[in-house]
């Protein structure tokens, strides 16, 4: 019995994937303001993953802003 495998088919559309990026760029930005906010001693490689996906979420978000304008 052989199964067939289907390719998962994105509509070049972009209302389809849009939606999930910003709901996985909210949280990435939420959990890495949550880190470097922290007043833990945390390991320096977890503060600099945290800063980055900050940065990247913030650049993320403002040139996502400039094009909906």
């Amino acid at each position: 019995m052989k199964t067939e495998k289907k390719a998962i088919q994105l509509k070049p559309d972009q209302n389809c994937w849009m939606p999930t990026i910003k709901k996985y760029l909210s949280v990435a930005s939420s959990a890495a303001g949550i880190i470097l906010a922290a007043p833990l001693k945390l390991p320096n490689k977890l503060l600099i993953v945290a800063r980055y996906v900050a940065l990247a979420a913030g650049i993320i978000k403002a040139t996502d802003m400039k094009a909906d304008e």
